[in-house]
């Protein structure tokens, strides 16, 4: 009979002590994950680029309202000349062709007086979260990296091209960004 109240109460020490173990180890881990989330924080949407993929001009006023601004130009290609419309607002242009938005530029600060602030951005991957686009590495192809500009292309179902101009990689910022839905017009 001893033995086997002996064995019990190993057992439930045994038990009780892996136990304490195995909290310890989790809670270590949970805190490295934390730790290193916070290294790791996603850059804030700036703008939600894929709501303005290829919508009419129709749809661009009820989501941004009327511009301050309307201006025409015939854009001359290896494949043709296409009349653009480029609707101005606040910081943004957007480009139509054929009633739809085949681009947009967005502009900093910066993009307007040399002594203004650029978009900020501390990692590549930050441009496409502040976009709300989807990082995918398997998709996404960098094609130019000049130092000045960064250009990406393809992107994604609704993205195109992005392509970064004025990068200032000390002050981590960007003086333009151009995001292109449709290249079939550039």
């Amino acid at each position: 009979m001893k033995k086997g109240c002996l064995f019990v109460i190993l057992a439930v020490l045994v038990v009780g002590l892996l136990g304490v173990i195995v909290g310890n180890l989790s809670n270590d881990s949970s805190q490295q994950t934390i730790e290193e989330e916070g290294k790791n924080e996603k850059a804030p949407v700036l703008i939600d680029v894929n709501q303005f993929s290829r919508i009419s001009a129709e749809e661009l006023v009820k989501i941004m309202g009327e511009p301050k601004s309307k201006d025409k130009w015939t854009n001359k290609t290896s494949r043709g000349e296409f009349l653009i419309e480029i609707y101005e607002y606040d910081g943004y242009d957007f480009f139509i062709a054929d009633n739809s938005v085949v681009r947009m530029n967005i502009y900093s600060e910066k993009y307007y007086d040399r002594n203004g602030e650029g978009i900020k951005f501390s990692s590549e991957e930050d441009i496409f979260h502040m976009l709300n686009i989807p990082v995918d590495y398997d998709r996404i192809k960098k094609i130019a990296d000049t130092g000045f500009a960064l250009r990406y292309s393809p992107v994604s179902d609704k993205v195109a091209d992005v392509w970064c101009v004025g990068i200032d990689k000390e002050e981590g910022s960007i003086e333009e960004i151009k995001v292109t839905f449709n290249l079939n017009y550039f």
